[in-house]
């Protein structure tokens, strides 16, 4: 009797563990969003998933939608007219979402408590900043900039004003993120491929190493583990030592990879492979793919939440073909947000 309920207690056990792993790594809600959506971000203070979606090049048209984090449905819209928004991260002391006006040179600052705008516009003209990094407890905000041998803005988050930049970060400066163990930025140069290493309080680059990738666009970081996690827009996914800039593991992907980031609690990498459609799931100790998902047409970047294991994705539309005398046809996989439950 004794063996038949233990062997009835672990057969419970494997079927929950089952019905977990087949819960788990997948899409909890796909909803359509505005149109020409770029980067999102999660605010856990006010469970809002803020994207930035620019309506129109040429108008300068642009929108930052707060959707709720549970059903995704849209709760507000603000306007940033003029200043299009495409890099976007909150800070979540300041209730302050900061995004980047790449093809304006400028900040746009969004107070959430008022809903009011400002813009920090940048002293070079041919400055096109691209990521938000944010050090929460010095409230200093940092845009990286692709411009001539790269920049980082550095911004006063107390006064929402340029302090000045950081010059020679590297060849055309994309991605970036802020280590708060060390306070250091990372920041990765597509123009070189290579990771570069900042004091923000020197304003000078301390080390440089490879990507090992090619044309690397975006990181994120393990800081307990001292990894890096750099996406490569021609090879794939690259693991890094933080500190050595030991390649640890080479992950490739056709046609590369876009948006990146890390769940430290799960142990997961969540990135982007906006080529070949689908949102890759990496297991953080084996680096075995644990799942691919078709979120969308061009899966671009990736937001977490990191207390519940919750990712989210924006996708980009695909071009689609056109017919002479038919209407244009509509990509439904596109300009989609996607919640996934990991």
């Amino acid at each position: 009797m004794r063996y038949i309920k233990s062997l009835t207690f672990f057969s419970a056990t494997v079927l929950a563990a089952i019905g977990t792993t087949a819960t788990a790594q997948s899409i909890d809600k796909n909803k359509q969003v505005g149109k020409g959506l770029y980067e999102v971000t999660y605010n856990s203070k006010d469970n809002g998933v803020y994207v930035a979606s620019v309506l129109d090049f040429k108008t300068k048209e642009g929108t930052i939608f707060k959707l709720n984090g549970n059903d995704l449905s849209v709760e507000k819209e603000y306007s940033v007219n003029g200043n299009p928004v495409f890099g976007i991260a909150v800070n979540e002391t300041s209730q302050k979402v900061y995004g980047t006006n790449t093809i304006t040179n400028a900040v746009t600052v969004l107070d959430l408590k008022t809903g009011a705008t400002k813009v920090i516009q940048g002293t070079n003209e041919s400055g096109h900043n691209r990521e938000i990094a944010i050090d929460e407890k010095t409230n200093t905000i940092y845009a990286s900039d692709t411009q001539e041998d790269g920049k980082v803005w550095i911004i006063d988050g107390n006064k929402d004003e340029l302090k000045g930049y950081i010059d020679n970060t590297g060849i055309f400066t994309a991605g970036l993120t802020f280590d708060t163990k060390t306070k250091k930025l990372y920041a990765v140069n597509m123009g070189t491929n290579e990771v570069a290493i900042i004091d923000p309080q020197s304003k000078k680059v301390i080390k440089k190493f490879a990507s090992g990738g090619e044309s690397p666009i975006n990181v994120s970081i393990d800081e307990s583990g001292r990894r890096l996690f750099v996406t490569n827009s021609s090879t794939g996914l690259t693991v890094l030592n933080a500190d050595s800039g030991e390649l640890l593991k080479v992950i490739k992907f056709k046609g590369g990879s876009l948006g990146v980031n890390y769940l430290p609690k799960q142990d997961k990498i969540i990135l982007a492979n906006r080529e070949g459609g689908k949102t890759v799931i990496v297991d953080g100790k084996s680096y075995e793919i644990v799942k691919e998902l078709e979120t969308g047409s061009h899966p671009n970047t990736v937001a977490v939440n990191k207390n519940t294991g919750v990712a989210y994705v924006t996708n980009k539309t695909k071009r689609m073909p056109k017919v002479e005398g038919q209407e244009a046809q509509i990509d439904t996989n596109g300009d989609t947000v996607s919640k996934i439950q990991l």
